[in-house]
């Protein structure tokens, strides 16, 4: 199974246990389904769902091997991945939880959507050690955790 079908399971599951409600996650997933824009839409999230626009996870694939790859992002990033991106199997998908350390968030930011050797794109070029991708926002604002260098 590939990561991607792993979070478009994970999201097809909260649209199930839905309980009537439409949580932002179950909002992506009909929308990705349908192949709209997200921005038509604006409804409101339940508590205590995970968000995929700020839920960090990690993708391993053929760790240990010479053509292991690792990819970090949002739920959302990761799922708009094409398959290829992940290459042949054997897969691995890691959720963060609520706390993760600087170190984690440095370490995965190398492999951060977007980024390069830990630096965001910008036009094309690699930044000058700019933390400015979604993976290091979302560390930072939404897990709290403090980079060094930032301030």
């Amino acid at each position: 199974m590939s990561p991607a079908l792993a979070i478009s399971q994970l999201l097809e599951t909260e649209v199930t246990r839905g309980e009537g409600e439409l949580s932002l996650l179950s909002l992506l997933f009909l929308v990705r389904q349908l192949e709209l824009t997200s921005s038509s839409f604006s409804l409101s999230t339940r508590t205590g769902v995970l968000d995929p626009s700020t839920t960090l996870a990690i993708t391993l694939s053929r760790l240990g091997t010479p053509t292991q790859l690792l990819r970090a992002g949002t739920l959302s990033q990761l799922s708009e991945l094409p398959e290829e991106d992940f290459g042949p199997p054997l897969h691995s998908l890691v959720i963060v939880g609520k706390r993760v350390h600087p170190l984690e968030v440095e370490y995965a930011g190398e492999f951060a959507v977007g980024c390069e050797g830990g630096k965001e794109r910008e036009g094309g070029k690699v930044g000058e050690g700019k933390r400015l991708g979604e993976w290091w926002r979302v560390a930072r604002d939404v897990y709290g955790c403090e980079l060094e260098g930032e301030g």
